[in-house]
C-alpha cells in the first residue's frame, strides 16, 4: 500500500473524491478510476482518491476498495474511505479513513483523543498501518487536530457547498489562511467546499496543500472525467509548487498564471 507521512507535500494538489452515486450514473469503480486516470507514478492526477459513498453499505464500499486499490498502488495515490470504519479496518485495501467532527463523539478532549486512539489501536490489531484525517471547520478544531496527531486535516467549507445536507458556516480564504498559519506545515491541510477550477488555486494559494473537489469534477462521461481529473491534478500541482519557493512569510497572490 502506499507509504503516507505528514508532510504537506504528500497531499499537494488536487484531492479527488469519488462521490456516490454519481449525478450522471457513472458506475462507482469507472468513476473513481477516471479521477484517478491512467497514469504513471506521479503523473498528472490525483494526490489522494477519497471514496465518498454514504448510502452504501460496508459490503459494497469495500468491494470498490478492493477493486480500486491496485490501480491506486501503482500510481502511488493515497486511497481513502470515507466514515466507515469497519470497511477501513476489514482489509488493507484503504490506506486512510477521514472522518468528521461527530464521529469522535460528545464530550471533552480526552475523551477524543481515546476515541482516536482506540482507532489506532484497532487498525494495529489487525497489522493495519492506516492513516486518519479529520475534517475541521474552524482554527480552535485545527488547534485540536494538531494536538490529536492526525496525518491530515480537511478544512473548511472555503465556499457555499451543496454536496452536504446539513453545511458548516463557510470559512472563507481568510479563514484558511489562518488554519494554514496555525499548521505552519505540521501537517497537510485539505481545503474543501464550493471549490472550483479558479477557487482551488485560490486555496493553494492561500496556504492549503490540497484541494479537495467533487461536483466540479463532475462529466457525463469517464472520458471526459479523467480529462478534468488529470488537467486540474497538474495545475493544482503546479501552483503548490510555485508557493513553496517563495521566501517564508511571503504569499503568493500576485503569481501569474
Amino acid at each position: 500500500m502506499v507509504t503516507a507521512t505528514a508532510r504537506p507535500d504528500r497531499l499537494a494538489g488536487l484531492y479527488a473524491i469519488a462521490d456516490l452515486p454519481h449525478p450522471a450514473g457513472l458506475d462507482p469503480v469507472a468513476l473513481a478510476l477516471a479521477l484517478l486516470g491512467e497514469r504513471p507514478r506521479g503523473g498528472p492526477g490525483p494526490a489522494a482518491l477519497q471514496l465518498r459513498a454514504k448510502r452504501a453499505s460496508t459490503a459494497e464500499r469495500l468491494a470498490w476498495l478492493a477493486a480500486l486499490a491496485p490501480a491506486c498502488r501503482d500510481a502511488g495515490v493515497l486511497l481513502v474511505i470515507n466514515d466507515d470504519v469497519d470497511a477501513a479496518l476489514a482489509s488493507d485495501a484503504a490506506d486512510a479513513l477521514h472522518i468528521g467532527q461527530e464521529d469522535l463523539g460528545e464530550g471533552g478532549f480526552a475523551r477524543r483523543r481515546a476515541r482516536l486512539q482506540e482507532l489506532r489501536e484497532r487498525a494495529a490489531g489487525r497489522g493495519r498501518s492506516l492513516q486518519i484525517g479529520l475534517s475541521t471547520h474552524g482554527v480552535d478544531q485545527v488547534r485540536e487536530a494538531l494536538a490529536l496527531e492526525v496525518d491530515y486535516i480537511g478544512f473548511g467549507p472555503i465556499f457555499a457547498t451543496r454536496s452536504k445536507e446539513r453545511p458548516d458556516p463557510t470559512v472563507g480564504l481568510e479563514g484558511l489562511t489562518a488554519a494554514a498559519a496555525l499548521v505552519r506545515g505540521a501537517l497537510p491541510i485539505i481545503a474543501i467546499g464550493g471549490l472550483d477550477e479558479a477557487r482551488a488555486v485560490a486555496a493553494i494559494r492561500a496556504g492549503a496543500s490540497g484541494a479537495a473537489l467533487i461536483s466540479a469534477l463532475h462529466r457525463a462521461d469517464a472520458s471526459a472525467t479523467r480529462a478534468a481529473a488529470a488537467a486540474l491534478g497538474d495545475l493544482l500541482v503546479r501552483t503548490y509548487a510555485e508557493r513553496a519557493q517563495l521566501p517564508p512569510g511571503k504569499t503568493d497572490a500576485g503569481l501569474d498564471r
